[in-house]
């Protein structure tokens, strides 16, 4: 989740609903620029130090089925009221397989991350596919197409960066 930033409301919203969730679910704040590492506390965590925690080679010690909880991911603000969907295991492979497919991706591309990292589709769509695929992401901001410079110089960075696959909401799109 982004941590609180100044302009977001993310996170607030998220702590006003974080008694609805299981016990068991850890909250991991990432920071933007501008924002404010958080403090670790029993119902959240910072992403980054927890990344640079891991040793250099990751361990999983427990066993994931099909049909076991992937995450919670936030949905919807576009189309109706903003939730959270949950996704199994099963579930992302499917997606990883049906959007390559349909999409044509192929090993060595390179895609956009232009969608917020929080939002399933910056999460799932240029984040879990772009691993599952070994397509390279390239995230112009923590903001996505939100970044002040992304509109200005997107195809110095389609350019820059060989990139074979992008797309957007129309109102990204038609700037």
């Amino acid at each position: 989740v982004l941590g609180p930033t100044p302009g977001y409301e993310i996170w607030e919203n998220v702590q006003s609903i974080r008694d609805q969730l299981p016990a068991d679910v850890r909250v991991l704040s990432v920071c933007m620029p501008g924002s404010s590492k958080m403090a670790p506390s029993d119902l959240n965590a910072d992403f980054d130090d927890l990344c640079a925690a891991q040793p250099e080679e990751l361990t999983v010690e427990r066993s994931i089925g099909p049909d076991d909880l992937a995450g919670y991911v936030h949905s919807g603000g576009t189309t109706g009221s903003p939730k959270l969907v949950k996704l199994t295991h099963r579930g992302f492979s499917y997606k990883c397989w049906a959007n390559a497919t349909v999409n044509g991706l192929l090993p060595g591309d390179s895609v956009f991350a232009i969608n917020p990292h929080f939002h399933i589709a910056g999460f799932f769509g240029r984040g879990i596919l772009a691993s599952a695929w070994n397509v390279t992401m390239v995230s112009p901001s923590p903001q996505g197409a939100r970044g002040r410079n992304f509109i200005a110089n997107h195809w110095k960075l389609v350019e820059k960066y060989r990139i074979t696959h992008f797309g957007g909401v129309p109102t990204t799109l038609s700037m």
